[in-house]
């Protein structure tokens, strides 16, 4: 990640498992996560296509087929992303982290507080006690 300013690989991570848990949340089907992992390809341009994504993220929520709340992180991450001067590189770490995550909660009971502030450490926690 050396194209990226002030980002740790932890920080990606992070992200995309709080990206596969609102997905879960909001029972997002598979194969809406697989577009826009896929919208990441939309153009040539690899720093542009994390705004793309962030747009697709929130057509798909406008048209019912994900919920606002995932559309609203999965934006703002790509955002945040764009602005630290990252490409697709990173936002295909973030993502590919939600969709494993989301896997992991497919039937699962779990529930987690204060979203916002979910590591993957206490994603790990939380799933083996």
């Amino acid at each position: 990640m050396s194209s990226s300013q002030g980002l740790d690989e932890k920080e990606l991570l992070n992200w995309g498992t709080q990206i596969g848990v609102l997905m879960a949340i909001e029972n997002v089907e598979k194969h809406q996560i697989e577009q826009i992992i896929a919208s990441l390809e939309n153009t040539k341009d690899p720093k542009l296509s994390l705004l793309l994504t962030a747009t697709f993220a929130r057509r798909q929520a406008a048209r019912r087929l994900i919920g606002k709340k995932t559309a609203d992180h999965i934006s703002s991450v790509m955002k945040k992303l764009h602005e630290k001067n990252c490409t697709r590189e990173e936002a295909r770490k973030v993502l590919g982290m939600a969709k494993w995550v989301y896997e992991i909660m497919e039937g699962r009971p779990e529930r987690f507080e204060e979203l916002e502030k979910l590591t993957l450490e206490d994603f790990i926690k939380k799933i083996t006690r």
